[in-house]
C-alpha cells in the first residue's frame, strides 16, 4: 500500500523566563507551553516566535494518476483514461504536486498564518492557569 510522509521545519522561541518558572502541576497542559511562545510582534529583537520554515510531502512511489470507465454514458469519457496516462508519462502530475507545495510553503510563511499562529498563542495564554492572562477575555485583534 502506498504510503506519505510530511515533514516539517519549525522554528519555535520561547521566553526564557516563562520557561524557567514553569510549574510542574502544568507540564502536561499544552495551552501553558504554547504561552511560553513569545508573539511575533513582541519578538522583534529575535527571529521568530513560531514559525514554518520548510513543508515537503514525500509519497513511497510518486504520485500516480489512473481512471477507469466502469460505464460511460459520454464517448470523451472513454478517452479520460489516455489523456490521464498521457500527463502522468510526461510529468504533469508530479510537476503540479511541486507547484501546490510550492504555494503551500509560501502561504504558510505569510502574515496571514502568522496572525492565526499569533492568536493561538494568545489564546493559550487566557487558558492556562499559572499566566497573569489565566481567564481574561482579550478583544479580537487583527493580524
Amino acid at each position: 500500500m502506498p504510503s506519505m510522509d510530511v515533514a516539517a521545519a519549525m522554528y519555535v522561541t520561547v521566553q526564557e523566563e516563562r520557561f524557567m518558572n514553569f510549574p510542574l502541576k502544568d507540564i502536561l497542559n499544552f495551552s501553558c507551553w504554547l504561552s511560553t511562545i513569545p508573539l511575533s510582534e513582541k519578538a522583534a529583537f529575535i527571529d521568530v516566535g513560531l514559525a514554518m520554515h520548510h513543508l515537503d510531502v514525500l509519497f513511497d512511489e510518486g504520485i500516480h494518476a489512473k481512471t477507469a470507465c466502469v460505464s460511460c454514458s459520454n464517448s470523451w469519457l472513454e478517452d479520460l483514461d489516455s489523456i490521464i496516462d498521457f500527463l502522468d508519462e510526461n510529468q504533469f502530475i508530479s510537476g503540479l504536486k511541486t507547484r501546490a507545495l510550492s504555494i503551500a510553503s509560501v502561504l504558510l510563511k505569510g502574515d496571514w498564518v502568522q496572525g492565526m499562529v499569533d492568536k493561538q498563542i494568545l489564546a493559550a495564554s487566557q487558558r492556562c492557569p499559572h499566566d497573569s492572562a489565566f481567564g481574561r477575555v482579550v478583544s479580537d485583534q487583527t493580524y
